[in-house]
């Protein structure tokens, strides 16, 4: 019988990978044709501004790096994670999650790799994580939609208060839900452990959920030099955040992190401005090529330590 889950284990990792390879193959080839057409454009570029590609580049483990930070603290209380493994479930949670709706398949390629009996339990602490990390883009989100639609500072202060109010009652309701019922009693097995989550706690992982956003969101600024150096501090920044937002609360399949959401939301945005399109499509798929494909890539062989059957 052991022989029998071992040999099933190894078939689904072997179907994971072929899923990765597939998709990222159909993706490049049959949906950004027209980026492979300013591949000229692209490349000379990159190589005139070199210095900031490296960085970008430089940038990348650092923001992952600050993911598994989260992640670490996350699930303190089922496994005390290094940082180095915590650092894996990260990447092979980003490369699953890739093909999967919402990216669901991170949450099993986070867990998939801990030993842990109780790991079923880390749902919650990943929902608490996604939780946090959005309320983070909301708030800067608000500032790209009131850039777009001229409103007033004023008016999107008050917006980005009202939305960090709407989101901790959310998240204060999650965390005194009452588990006694039967439905609430199974759900309790893997969304408990929010409740046991301490304001300090929750607090910090917020502060690194800014943190990463920052980064996120330097690495997007860079591209944009690279391609649009002429455009103002304030415009690049404004169409940071409403990409991000856009990618937040946009429903997709999540192929390869949302390839093409990003891009046609910064399009969108940049286009009311009078800014060409192809630029704007490059920094993007700059970003992209770094910041995820890259990161994707490496996961693959880490696909194979999965412990997806016990």
């Amino acid at each position: 019988m052991a022989t029998k889950y071992v040999g099933l284990n190894r078939l689904l990792k072997l179907l994971i990978l072929i899923f990765c390879i597939v998709f990222l193959w159909l993706k490049l080839d049959a949906s950004h044709r027209n980026l492979f057409l300013l591949f000229q454009q692209f490349e000379n570029s990159v190589i005139t501004s070199y210095q900031l590609t490296l960085f970008i580049l430089v940038l990348m483990p650092i923001n992952w790096s600050i993911e598994a930070w989260k992640w670490k603290l996350l699930t303190n209380r089922v496994s005390v994670l290094n940082f180095q493994d915590a650092l894996k479930g990260v990447v092979v949670g980003l490369g699953l999650g890739s093909f999967t709706p919402y990216g669901i398949g991170d949450y099993f390629g986070r867990i998939g790799l801990m030993l842990n009996s109780d790991r079923k339990r880390l749902l919650g602490p990943l929902l608490l994580g996604r939780m946090l990390q959005l309320l983070v883009t909301l708030l800067f989100g608000i500032y790209g939609v009131g850039y777009f639609f001229g409103v007033t500072y004023l008016a999107y202060t008050c917006a980005i208060i009202m939305c960090a109010v709407i989101f901790f009652l959310i998240l204060r309701g999650i965390l005194q839900v009452n588990f006694h019922s039967g439905l609430s009693k199974r759900l309790k097995v893997y969304f408990g452990l929010i409740q046991d989550f301490t304001p300090n706690e929750i607090v910090r992982v917020f502060c690194i959920s800014f943190l990463r956003y920052l980064v996120f969101g330097f690495q997007f600024f860079l591209a944009l030099h690279i391609f649009l150096s002429q455009t103002n501090t304030q415009l690049k920044m404004a169409g940071i955040t409403w990409v991000f937002l856009a990618k937040s609360i946009i429903p997709t399949f999540n192929f390869l992190s949302d390839l093409g959401v990003r891009e046609v939301s910064a399009v969108f945005f940049y286009e009311k401005f009078s800014i060409e399109a192809e630029p704007v499509i490059l920094a993007s798929l700059l970003v992209w090529l770094i910041n995820l494909l890259l990161p994707i890539v490496i996961s693959w062989p880490l696909i194979f330590k999965l412990r997806l059957i016990r």
